[in-house]
């Protein structure tokens, strides 16, 4: 450890600046010698002083002082060639254990009459300690915060940094004598354990003066994690440390348990607030002119815009945590990334117009992803999907057939669209093969829960599409009552349920029962591994964002474009029977987007019937889906503490059909196309996407997709650096496109959203 610490600041005092050179003993057995030495070598290194101050206990300040005033002293000649020696500009800041607090003496042994001296310097020296050390810790680029108290910013004081210098932590520690001096304290209590050093050195040197009643029990109560393990009735009796604060929070909670703000010390605020609700050893904020460290802003974690910019959060848990984020990966679409079994059954759906997007679910959700099953099971065959839908049909009738019993009670119809519809049918033909029962009903999973029990009886549960796991499994305990020892089938057309783990689990829920696995059966024709919904799909977040620009041209009286308006139109009533030929804008020249060649991840998609956009759009999610849940680490796009990937630009080079490119930036979750939080170089290769789209004459089919690019940036699904997106926008206005419009206005709104 150092012996002697060193901090050079300055101040404004009367007008003109001061340089302040303070020097802090942090170790009692310095010697005259090492004290010279290093002297000399501070001050022929930095800018001649004007002030110099030493800190230190009263044994250590006694020492040097006797040092300087003895006779042929060398140090006092050099400091005599720098400042006055004899005045304030030479003082010696020591803890006074008579008054309980710091004071400052001249040379001479004098108390200095001039004010501020000890605030000044304390806080000088705490905030050059604090900046020397790192204790501001900033995000890496494209990453935030998430601190203990919940809150998110880009930047957060961590003061273990400072700790890991002894001599700092003897310097805080002689700081804070006053708060523990002649106090009855039962409980020293830090708000993490990276401080504890700190609490104990000063526990010690206050004990080894006498001035600490007891021996404390010295604690941490981890952060805001902690505060209900705190006890309120020894409260009375502790005294609080909090390490760092820039909103005051955890001071105010303290007191709201009973703590008062004179047994709370903040070592280091960024806070106004924190001022209020205890005692700050030093203020960090800059104020006033005053030198110091700009507020941190802090966001809710529901209102934050470094998460709506999609950067990677980094949870602060404890005093041990990475900073750092792990590396990013580009992945690169292949087609062995659909695989074989989901290939060859979307294939056969494809043109039937089953596939939907954006609609609303029973529960008021919003599907990004949804499923008619009509078409699948009556619609007409063609050439293109005869052979696999023929095969299906048969098996279903077999599903039916095997499910169907003379003991069947009821057929309970869930909520999914199309799947009363099914339950009706099966119940007419169970009926008709009884000939004339009363039974089986028809009923809902409500009425399923208001039916009288009766053991030994056997139910169908029919859902047109599984896409979640709630309703099934609360059918399913209802099961349990209504027909004690009777038997269930469920029957579905299809399951979209994300994983093959959530699969498997919600099958053997269903299926599990008094005779253990497979006690009940659980059908389904398809199964197309994808997650159907998610936070905010892509279309609601357009609607929001569009209205937005509409307001932005009312208030720069700025006409708006009639596309803009039937757009927000069509998504307001769009969710009632979801989205099938119109999930995309159309190209400037009004045209709808659709294969242009062949599809490598899927064949057929342009043989009639062709595919929907929603067809294309389900195979994109099918892909992305498997993509999230692969086990090969290299081609997963995950994105955790761990790992981190995004879809590398070059995807929309290799899918270079507007459609697709659409179907892209719908189904990518808004992270793994937040190129703003990798490296510039990813963004720019993003750019050049983007450039490569920009509208011309010649070659139109380029710019096919310019409109889904624009309402990505506008939702921020897809994010690229600040600057490259200007540039984007304003290559765009210098172009000259009829029915560019809407295209020109959304520039323009970003230009004017991103330059604030």
């Amino acid at each position: 450890m150092k012996q002697l610490q060193f901090h050079s600041y300055e101040f404004k005092f009367s007008g003109r600046v001061r340089r302040v050179l303070s020097i802090f003993v942090a170790c009692h057995n310095l010697s005259s010698n090492e004290f010279d030495t290093r002297v000399a070598s501070a001050l022929s290194t930095s800018l001649a002083p004007d002030i110099v101050r030493v800190v230190g206990y009263q044994e250590d300040v006694g020492k040097i002082r006797g040092w300087l005033t003895s006779d042929n002293n060398v140090t006092i000649d050099r400091l005599r060639t720098f400042l006055d020696v004899d005045s304030t500009a030479l003082c010696f800041i020591t803890f006074e254990e008579y008054l309980g607090n710091h004071v400052a003496i001249l040379l001479n042994g004098d108390v200095a009459s001039e004010p501020g001296i000890v605030e000044i310097n304390r806080r000088h020296s705490l905030l050059a300690t604090f900046r020397d050390s790192g204790g501001m810790q900033i995000a890496p680029v494209g990453t935030h915060f998430a601190k203990t108290s919940d809150s998110h910013s880009d930047r957060f004081l961590r003061v273990s940094n400072i700790v890991e210098d002894g001599a700092n932590v003897r310097l805080i520690a002689f700081w804070l004598m006053p708060y523990l001096w002649n106090k009855k304290i039962n409980s020293l209590v830090v708000d993490t354990s990276g401080i504890y050093a700190i609490a104990a050195t000063a526990i010690h040197e206050a004990s080894a003066r006498g001035g600490l009643q007891g021996d404390p029990f010295l604690w941490s109560h981890r952060s805001y994690e902690g505060l209900a393990d705190i006890d309120t009735h020894h409260v009375s009796s502790a005294i609080f440390f909090i390490s760092a604060s820039t909103s005051g929070g955890l001071a105010s909670r303290l007191c709201s348990l009973g703590a008062a703000s004179d047994q709370i010390v903040t070592l280091f605020s960024l806070s106004e607030l924190g001022r209020a609700s205890s005692h700050v050893l030093c203020d960090l904020l800059a104020e006033e002119g005053r030198d110091g460290i700009e507020p941190i802003k802090n966001s809710k974690a529901n209102s934050c815009e470094l998460c709506n910019e999609n950067l990677h959060l980094i949870k602060i848990q404890g005093d041990q945590f990475s900073i750092t984020p792990p590396n990013i990966s580009l992945i690169e679409i292949k087609a062995t990334d659909l695989p074989i079994q989901v290939k060859t059954e979307i294939s056969a759906v494809l043109g039937l117009r089953a596939f939907v997007a954006f609609r609303r679910s029973y529960s008021g959700r919003i599907a990004t992803l949804g499923l008619n099953t009509v078409p699948i099971l009556n619609g007409k065959l063609s050439e293109k999907n005869r052979s696999v839908l023929t095969a299906k049909r048969e098996k279903w009738a077999e599903y039916v057939r095997r499910s169907s019993a003379i003991s069947t009670r009821h057929v309970v119809a869930t909520s999914y669209p199309g799947s009363e519809k099914i339950a009706k049918v099966i119940t007419k033909d169970i009926k008709n093969s009884l000939l004339g029962k009363s039974r089986p009903l028809t009923i809902t999973p409500e009425l399923l829960s208001r039916a009288s029990p009766q053991p030994g009886t056997s139910t169908i549960v029919v859902a047109a599409c599984i896409d979640e796991e709630k309703e099934l499994l609360s059918v399913s305990r209802t099961l349990r009552d209504v027909q004690d020892g009777g038997t269930t089938s469920y029957l579905a057309v299809a399951d979209m349920i994300g994983s093959k783990a959530e699969h498997d689990r919600l099958r053997s829920n269903l299926t599990f029962g008094k005779h253990g696995a497979a006690t009940f059966n659980l059908h389904s024709l398809f199964s197309f591994p994808v997650g159907c919904y998610e936070a905010q799909s892509s279309w609601d977040a357009e609607s929001s964002q569009l209205k937005l620009v509409i307001d932005w041209c009312d208030e720069k009286e700025k006409d708006i474009p009639e596309n803009i308006e039937r757009r927000i139109q069509r998504l307001q009533e769009a969710t009632a029977e979801g989205l099938i030929d119109d999930l995309f804008w159309t190209s400037i020249e009004g045209q709808a987007l659709e294969l242009r060649s062949d599809f490598t991840l899927i064949g057929d998609a342009r043989r009639n019937p062709c595919a929907t956009q929603a067809d294309l759009f389900a195979v994109i999610c099918l892909v992305l889906s498997n993509l999230r849940n692969s086990s090969v680490v290299s081609q997963r796009l995950a994105h955790n503490a761990y790992e981190r990937a995004v879809l590398t630009p070059h995807n929309f080079d290799r899918f270079n059909d507007g459609v697709l490119q659409a179907c892209l930036l719908r189904a990518a979750h808004p992270k793994e196309l937040a190129y703003a939080t990798c490296d510039r170089r990813v963004s720019e290769m993003m750019l050049e996407v983007l450039l490569h789209a920009l509208p011309n004459i010649e070659v139109p089919e380029k710019s096919e997709a310019i409109n889904e690019f624009l309402i990505a940036l506008l939702t921020r699904r897809m994010t690229i650096y600040r600057e490259h997106l200007i540039e984007f926008c304003q290559k765009l206005l210098l172009t000259s496109v009829d029915g560019s419009d809407a295209v020109k206005i959304i520039a323009e709104y970003l230009i004017d959203r991103e330059g604030n």
